[in-house]
């Protein structure tokens, strides 16, 4: 059993040394692949540097490429020097004819000057013709204000004249009654005394209120007169306003007459002299034409190559910017695609190279106890083999001791199973058997004892063990924090590095787009010079054709002007002075016009189309002439009329005020008489034979009062027919005048219409004029 289990610890440390083996050789494998790993890191650095070199290249091509575009852009400049020069010189050259269009042009507006004058002159008269029918106009504005306030006084005058004819028959009824009950009164004065003297009072006071009626009609009388009579003072001043204003209109369109006639001459003649001008002006345009012509196309055949000079490397240098910004944008791209790969790669990198030392510590712990293992026995078998001076012998004589001891175990245990089978299979013991035992007891014993000897020194190996074990770990952990430091810094160094290859990269970048902007800058600040330049170009001769076309009119107009001058200066003074009695004329005309009404318009306008129209329009308008007197005769009756019916109506309405009050004091009188009767009926009854004659008299006085009330229908239906009556004329006659108004309305808009039409061709032909 000792040797067993010492075979057994044999065997348990063989196989230790096959695990150290193999962890050793598990070891070497993982530092391979931690230098792999770090060969495959410097190499991804490597690439990374191989791309920031290819970027770097990209922008020194890219730099190169600016470069070629400002040597363009200094040729473009240089090209547009030259035309620069080329342009001052067609200034230059401008500018001479601009001293001769100056010149010209100077003598032309001392001309203008003077026509300008006359225009002013021509100009202030016709103000002043308008500033007459403007007063004319507001003449006839007041004129029909004062037309409608008299048909507001006349449409009252009308409503009293309705209601003069009711109180007038009114009042006469009444007085028919007040006279049968004096009658009555008289009568039966003998027996009623005191009644008598009311009554008496009664009729006083009514005569009094009568006579202040009468007063306040007289007054209102007065009024009508003197309203009339300023009526017709105002009509009067009307025709004798209008009679004036139609001599004075028949002046001014004479002399109107005159002075267009003479007008008209004079422009035939100015017209004559300035086609004959204007055919020598011609001549010699077209001869500076043709030669204007011949130098805007040598102009323009310079501007369109210098375009297509400046065109062509604008092009280029806009397809040589675009597609460095492509370059460049996918430059960016990728260097950013590298730069997160990159930093991908290394999270990944620093991922598995800590998963790969927190690996390695624990195998190398593990490979250094089973060194630890190894060396403990390789120092048992250095004391067991007589203290050789190398490692590597040792381990041989370990090896070949432990093979020894396995062929040993291995024949000890098949003899061992050997003799079990032939003991379990033989006779019970013999004297062989016996010795052999012995022999094998023997064997086993001396193996136990030599098994006892190998644990012993098995322990004491297993103590060096564990104290070398302490110093391998000791050992083991001074190189993990000398490792770890040495990691850490390099780690530290790498991310400074990195870092600072990032700063690089950054400032690199930063840097390139700066000149990138710059350079977009300089090519827009180059497109934009480019395009001012194109439209100085365009503007300058667009100048030309300007000035060209300046300098023709002006020599047509120069060659006119100078034929012209000595005739309109000899024209001038002659015609100042007519202008003079124009002046005298109008002043006289302006202090006449004030006085005319709203027919002097209507007549205006007439005169002013007969001067446009021709004589067939002459006996339309005398028949609208005629129509319009006719009309203002017809209305003219129509307020005669009316005035006349007013009248009436005022003193009808003074009468039924007046038949009112009599009425009033009549039907107060009569209901004093009836409550008398009634007292003297209750009185009679009891002397009836006393007073017979007193009841014949209420008979008589009721017999009245019937009679009365009779007359009083009988008149007061009489007075609603001729109501009816007069009210279906007064219509009549209100919707005549109303007609006769509308029409008249109408040939006023249209004589309006018409003025307007002959002002505005008055006007055009003022504009030729002046043109």
């Amino acid at each position: 059993m000792e040797r067993e289990k010492a075979l057994a610890s044999l065997e348990a440390e063989s196989k230790a040394k096959e695990e150290a083996l193999a962890t050793l050789v598990e070891l070497k494998r993982s530092k391979e692949e931690a230098l792999a790993s770090l060969q495959e890191e410097s190499d991804g650095c490597q690439e990374a540097t191989a791309a920031l070199e290819v970027e770097r290249r990209a922008k020194e091509d890219a730099l190169a490429a600016l470069s070629e575009e400002q040597r363009g852009r200094l040729d473009i400049v240089a090209a547009l020097g030259q035309e620069r020069s080329r342009k001052e010189e067609a200034r230059s050259a401008l500018e001479g004819e601009r001293s001769e269009t100056r010149r010209l042009l100077e003598e032309r507006a001392a001309r203008q000057q003077e026509s300008d004058a006359l225009r002013l002159e021509v100009r202030e008269l016709a103000a002043r013709l308008e500033d007459s029918e403007h007063q004319v106009t507001s003449k006839t504005k007041r004129a029909d204000e004062v037309l409608v306030q008299l048909q507001t006084a006349r449409a009252q005058l009308d409503k009293h004249a309705e209601e003069i004819p009711e109180k007038s028959s009114l009042i006469h009824s009444l007085m028919r009654e007040v006279q049968s009950l004096k009658g009555e009164a008289q009568a039966s004065a003998t027996s009623a005394g005191g009644v008598a003297d009311q009554r008496r009072r009664e009729v006083s006071a009514l005569k009094e209120s009568l006579a202040e009626e009468k007063e306040t009609n007289e007054s209102k009388d007065t009024r009508m007169l003197e309203l009339e009579r300023q009526l017709a003072q105002t009509t009067e001043q009307l025709a004798h306003s209008q009679q004036i204003s139609n001599r004075q209109l028949q002046q001014l369109t004479e002399e109107r007459e005159c002075l267009g006639a003479a007008s008209t001459r004079q422009v035939d003649e100015l017209r004559k002299k300035l086609q004959a001008q204007e055919e020598t002006s011609q001549r010699a345009l077209e001869e500076l034409g043709v030669e204007l012509k011949r130098q805007e196309q040598t102009s323009e055949e310079e501007v369109k190559r210098l375009r297509a000079e400046l065109e062509e490397p604008a092009r280029a240098s806009e397809k040589l910017a675009e597609e460095l910004r492509e370059k460049l944008r996918q430059q960016e791209v990728t260097s950013r695609q590298q730069l997160e790969e990159l930093k991908h790669k290394l999270s990944e990198q620093e991922a598995a190279s800590g998963k790969l030392l927190a690996d390695l510590g624990l195998k190398l712990g593990e490979r250094e106890q089973s060194a630890e293992l190894l060396e403990v026995q390789l120092e048992e078998a250095k004391l067991k083999g007589s203290k050789k001076s190398s490692s590597a012998a040792a381990e041989e004589e370990l090896n070949k001791m432990n093979s020894d001891l396995r062929a040993e175990i291995a024949s000890l245990r098949s003899k061992v199973f050997t003799m079990e089978e032939s003991a379990a299979g033989a006779p019970p013991a013999s004297s062989e058997t016996e010795t052999g035992k012995r022999r094998m007891e023997e064997e086993l014993a001396e193996a136990a004892k030599v098994s006892a000897e190998l644990q012993a020194r098995l322990l004491a190996e297993e103590a060096r063990v564990t104290s070398l074990q302490k110093s391998l770990r000791e050992a083991q952990e001074r190189r993990e924090e000398q490792e770890s430091q040495a990691v850490q810094e390099a780690r530290r160094r790498e991310v400074e590095r990195r870092r600072e290859l990032l700063a690089v990269a950054h400032e690199a970048i930063a840097q390139k787009d700066a000149e990138l902007e710059k350079k977009a800058e300089e090519m827009e600040r180059l497109k934009e010079n480019a395009k001012q330049d194109s439209d100085r170009v365009k503007s300058l001769s667009l100048d030309l054709q300007r000035k060209e076309d300046d300098t023709s009119d002006h020599r047509e107009k120069l060659a006119d002007y100078k034929k012209q001058i000595q005739q309109v200066q000899k024209e001038i003074s002659g015609m100042r002075e007519e202008e003079k009695l124009l002046r005298q004329k109008l002043t006289d005309t302006e202090k006449a016009k004030k006085q005319l009404q709203s027919d002097v318009a209507n007549r205006d306008r007439t005169i002013q189309q007969l001067r446009v129209e021709q004589s067939s329009d002459t006996k339309s308008d005398q028949k609208a002439c005629k129509d319009l007197e006719a009309k203002e005769r017809v209305l003219d009756d129509m307020r005669l009329a009316l005035t006349e019916q007013e009248e009436t109506q005022d003193q009808m309405e003074q009468v039924l005020e007046e038949k009112l009050n009599v009425i009033q004091e009549l039907s107060s009188e009569v209901e004093k008489l009836k409550g008398m009767l009634l007292q003297q009926d209750r009185r009679g009854n009891g002397s009836q034979l006393q007073g017979g004659s007193p009841s014949d008299d209420l008979k008589l006085a009721k017999q009245g009062a019937a009679r009365a009330q009779e007359s009083l229908k009988l008149c007061a239906e009489k007075h609603q027919t001729e109501r009816k009556k007069w009210l279906e004329e007064k219509l009549s006659l209100i919707g005549q005048a109303k007609e006769a108004e509308g029409k008249r309305n109408q040939e006023m808009r249209k004589f309006a219409e018409d003025r307007e039409r002959y002002t505005r061709q008055q006007s055009q032909l003022v504009g030729e004029r002046m043109m």
